[in-house]
């Protein structure tokens, strides 16, 4: 590790261990290209579904959700961020840095 930075090969190979950082990975290519411009690491093209309202059981709130869509699921992007934290976090971990 050089200058608080993670060695290239350390970082392609924490995404290829884990689902959840190769589907953040498609998801950074397509945001930074339009569209994702090599194939899929995470194994299929995932959809980002616009936001969405969502009330809850009373209808005197609402929350705003954002989902994605990838291998015939429906991932809320707030439970994918705090998985792609854990994936990152167990990585760091690993490799015996601080997480």
């Amino acid at each position: 590790m050089q200058n608080g930075a993670a060695p290239k090969k350390f970082v392609e190979a924490a995404i290829d261990a884990s689902p959840n950082l190769a589907l953040l990975a498609d998801l950074a290519n397509m945001d930074k290209h339009r569209r994702l411009n090599k194939p899929p690491g995470s194994g299929e093209v995932p959809v980002i579904d616009g936001p969405a309202a969502q009330a809850s059981d009373n209808s005197a709130t609402w929350r705003l959700i954002e989902t994605i869509r990838h291998k015939g699921q429906r991932i809320y992007a707030l439970t994918f961020a705090n998985s792609v934290i854990d994936a990152w976090r167990k990585s760091l971990l690993a490799l015996g840095l601080p997480a």
